[in-house]
């Protein structure tokens, strides 16, 4: 018997002795009566211990959650640093400033490392507290399997006959040994399932990899076709690599248990810690459409949205440098005008006018030129009904200059294109379109010609959102996913814990 403390409670541990010839001994009424006594009175605790245990398995899930977020920011801050070191203009003061929020987000970081440390302490403690407890309970019944065996073969508190008679098919013995091995089968049985369902989980991580690499590569062949500058934003395959390792580790913890030649409760503890840690993995996150998503789809939704966005920078470049060639074009037609259109305007007013449509011109091409320079956030659903729709505006607004009929047959690819690999909703576009036209926008008939120029500027630059570059540019949002790092901390894990050597 063995004694171990939860707190200030005191709890014994009841340990099988065995011969040295490997046969159970035979416990006495007063040992059994103590240990069944045992059992009843801490079947309380026992309980609390498994609700303690669940609670700290949850609390375990959403603290790998704020270790993975602050990784994100921590990577994000070293990109960070390393372009601002490239930045003449970069002081010491920032710097120093920048350092100390670092090293706050470090500690921060390490922190919920820490803590998570500890309840993986505490779910061990707790998991070997209820593993002892069912121990005593096997030790509990082997003693009662015994003593009935006992009874059964020698005959004890059975009535001996006056008259010896020959029993002809007398109760085979069965050797204590079996009954030890039998029980330690159905223990090894419940531990190799647990393993065999974490490499099924494992299984399905490697599926959902190759499913992100499949749509990977796919996109990768849309852009292309495109001209598209689409480059994937998640090393997958750093995560098959890992996954590929992990499964092999896992195999080799389920030939252990089969082999029986480990320490099977050891195998079991870091088994459940895995199997923790590959549930955090896959933990359905968003909620849309009420389909739950795991990881791996959001992963794709992201790397769609990455491919929509290159598409959406190719496509403002074509339609930009078309405006720019017009707007070029418009302003030499104004400059290059007659002497004697000149001297004419002068009388006429239409200098003046000439002079405020070159302002708009030029008002126009900044617009243009600024939303070029725009990078395009990552964080912004762009919608492919958007895209197209701009698309058929400058077809139909350009179609038969003759300046643009390259860019125009180019946009036209683009649509072709799209349209192949993406559901396009012609509704969808025309509603798009009429709302960016503002076909039902009243316009007073007092209003002169001016207004009604500066009116239209405004049009266009709405109409192709050439507006966006007069707003304030936010942050700049970089992706950075840690589900390679975290396969290779389950991988650490289970190495660190030596259950494979």
């Amino acid at each position: 018997m063995e004694e171990t403390y939860i707190g200030k409670q005191k709890i014994r541990t009841y340990i099988l002795e065995l011969k040295k010839q490997e046969e159970l001994e035979e416990m006495s009424d007063k040992d059994k009566e103590e240990l069944y006594n045992h059992i009843i009175s801490n079947s309380d605790l026992i309980n609390d211990t498994i609700n303690d245990t669940v609670n700290l398995e949850r609390e375990n899930v959403s603290n790998y959650e704020s270790i993975r977020e602050l990784e994100m920011q921590v990577s994000n801050m070293e990109i960070e640093f390393n372009k601002k070191e490239l930045d003449e203009n970069y002081s010491d003061s920032e710097k120093q400033a920048d350092n100390i929020d670092f090293m706050e987000l470090k500690e921060k970081l390490d922190i919920f490392k820490n803590r998570s440390a500890e309840i993986f302490n505490s779910i061990k403690r707790n998991n070997k507290l209820i593993t002892d407890w069912k121990r005593s309970i096997t030790v509990y019944l082997m003693a009662e399997c015994i003593s009935i065996k006992k009874q059964v073969i020698e005959g004890i508190n059975i009535p001996k006959p006056q008259v010896e008679k020959k029993i002809e098919n007398p109760v085979e013995e069965i050797p204590e040994i079996e009954i030890k091995q039998e029980i330690s089968k159905k223990e090894n049985k419940s531990i190799k399932d647990e393993c065999k369902e974490n490499i099924e989980t494992i299984k399905k991580l490697i599926s959902d990899i190759n499913r992100l690499i499949s749509k990977q590569q796919s996109f990768a062949k849309i852009a292309g076709n495109l001209g598209a500058s689409y480059s994937a934003l998640n090393n997958a395959f750093e995560m098959k690599k890992n996954a590929e390792n992990l499964k092999e580790l896992a195999n080799i913890m389920l030939l252990k248990i089969e082999e029986g030649n480990s320490d099977i409760q050891k195998i079991s503890e870091v088994n459940n810690q895995v199997g923790v840690l590959l549930n955090y993995l896959n933990n359905p996150k968003t909620l849309i459409a009420r389909t739950k998503l795991n990881r791996f789809d959001e992963m794709i939704i992201v790397e769609e949205n990455e491919l929509k966005r290159d598409i959406s920078k190719a496509i403002l470049n074509i339609r930009g440098e078309a405006e720019l060639k017009k707007l070029r074009d418009d302003t030499q037609i104004i400059e290059d005008k007659s002497t004697i259109k000149k001297i004419l305007g002068i009388f006429t007013g239409q200098n003046k006018l000439d002079n405020f449509i070159l302002s708009q011109i030029e008002l126009r091409k900044n617009s243009i030129k600024k939303t070029l320079s725009h990078k395009l956030r990552l964080d912004y659903n762009y919608s492919i009904h958007e895209l197209i729709a701009e698309i058929r505006m400058f077809i139909k607004d350009n179609e038969d200059d003759e300046l643009v009929l390259e860019d125009v047959s180019a946009l036209r690819e683009f649509e072709k294109e799209i349209s192949q690999n993406f559901v396009i909703i012609d509704s969808k576009v025309k509603d798009i379109i009429n709302e960016k036209e503002n076909k039902n926008l009243p316009v007073s008939n007092k209003i002169t010609k001016k207004e009604l120029i500066e009116i239209e500027t405004y049009r266009f630059l709405n109409k192709y959102g050439y507006d966006i570059a007069e707003k304030q540019e936010p942050e700049e949002v970089s992706y950075v996913d840690t589900t390679a790092k975290e396969i290779s901390r389950i991988i650490e894990y289970i190495n660190t814990s030596k259950i494979l050597e």
